[in-house]
């Protein structure tokens, strides 16, 4: 939860890594990096689903192990799986990134200023301090009082930066060539900064609780490095866009730099209780072994266990991707006794129909123009482990 001087003191870390002068920036790091905590801005909010887009949702996996139902000799999920946290951030990202460019566009600089603020505040929140406990895959900032008995919470709370700390050294990155896959990447961007935040959170009230300050503040810092570097790409970006519209960037993303809005969860043995696992496979034992379909192991993939029913669906930007490709199957040192059967889906829609087994283990992947609703639902058996290999999925620009 940083106050106002905290925001601010973020703010200028990450003006002052960017490679090119960022000009007369005084008013967005004093003022308008502060704005939502400010009522009287509220004609700079964005109100989704009835609240403001300033304290993000949390987002539950209970329905995604709870309430199964018998339909048809299947079991199904009871309870949709609705990602709440991701259709806020979505539109939120998407309003505040639009809005930055247009105006540094029409070079009504201190407008755009002000909705970069408002953007860099909301990051700022979810990465640094107790707000990290919430949003995807979090709960809320009180847990760690009910399970100590102790006011976690008003220790993290006090957390605060009078200065700067040392700036990281690091390069902002480009985080999309369009607004779209900025949207995309700055998502994947945000939620895997804040798990690693909330991490911090813990060890730093662990370390108060027992009287090592020193160590505490190991986990300040590496927070402030996590909001720094995040605010920084975005600073980057919309800068990039603003000035330049036909950016070019790398050939292909690679499907594990985003982040999915729905995902498998709750597996057997080495998957029981996860969502899926990246660039390794899990054993039953909970031990990474190599990404394999058949005889070939990829560098590059994923992997999560096929148990009743379940999918890992993303949301790509329009226009963004010409196509998708990737190698797809079982793993071959894993159980391999019961089918598995894939609904591979495009634009919302169900394209193709992929059966797996020990017969037919693998299959090639080639979707042109990956958009809106993206990627697979699947259901099994329940069996001893099940777990599906997605080999070198690649996105072409």
């Amino acid at each position: 939860m940083p106050n106002a001087a905290t925001h601010s003191v973020i703010t200028r870390a990450a003006l002052d890594l960017q490679p090119f002068p960022v000009k007369e920036n005084t008013a967005l790091i004093a003022d308008y990096c502060n704005y939502p905590d400010r009522a009287e801005c509220c004609d700079y909010d964005l109100i989704t689903d009835g609240v403001s887009f300033h304290y993000l949702p949390d987002v539950s996996l209970n329905e995604l192990y709870r309430y199964w139902l018998r339909e048809n000799g299947r079991l199904k999920h009871r309870v949709p799986f609705v990602n709440e946290h991701f259709e806020h951030c979505y539109n939120g990202f998407t309003h505040y990134i639009s809005r930055t460019v247009e105006y540094f566009r029409r070079k009504e600089n201190e407008e755009a200023r002000k909705y970069l603020g408002w953007l860099l505040h909301v990051l700022e929140d979810g990465v640094f301090g107790l707000h990290a406990l919430e949003g995807f895959l979090g709960s809320d900032p009180f847990i760690l009082d009910r399970l100590t008995g102790n006011n976690v919470s008003d220790i993290l709370a006090a957390i605060a930066l009078k200065e700067a700390l040392p700036i990281p050294e690091y390069t902002p990155r480009l985080l999309g060539c369009s607004i779209a896959e900025s949207v995309m990447l700055l998502y994947a961007g945000f939620c895997r900064y804040s798990a690693d935040s909330r991490q911090c959170c813990y060890r730093y009230a662990v370390d108060k609780l027992a009287g090592k300050d020193a160590e505490a503040e190991l986990e300040v810092k590496k927070m402030f490095e996590n909001a720094v570097k995040l605010c920084a790409d975005v600073i980057f970006t919309v800068f990039m866009l603003a000035e330049n519209s036909e950016l070019s960037g790398r050939e292909y993303l690679k499907l594990t730099e985003l982040e999915p809005y729905e995902f498998p969860f709750g597996g057997c043995n080495g998957y029981r209780y996860r969502r899926y696992s990246i660039d390794c496979a899990l054993d039953n034992d909970h031990v990474p072994i190599p990404l394999k379909i058949g005889s070939r192991v990829y560098a590059d993939g994923i992997a999560f266990a096929a148990h009743h029913e379940g999918a890992l669906r993303y949301r790509m930007g329009q226009g963004v991707f010409r196509h998708f490709s990737c190698a797809i199957g079982l793993h071959p040192d894993l159980s391999m006794e019961k089918d598995v059967i894939l609904d591979i889906i495009n634009d919302g829609k169900i394209i193709d129909k992929i059966v797996l087994n020990k017969e037919h283990s693998e299959e090639g992947l080639f979707i042109t123009d990956p958009v809106n609703d993206f990627g697979i639902a699947f259901h099994c058996s329940p069996t001893s482990g099940e777990v599906v290999v997605i080999g070198e999925p690649r996105l072409y620009r």
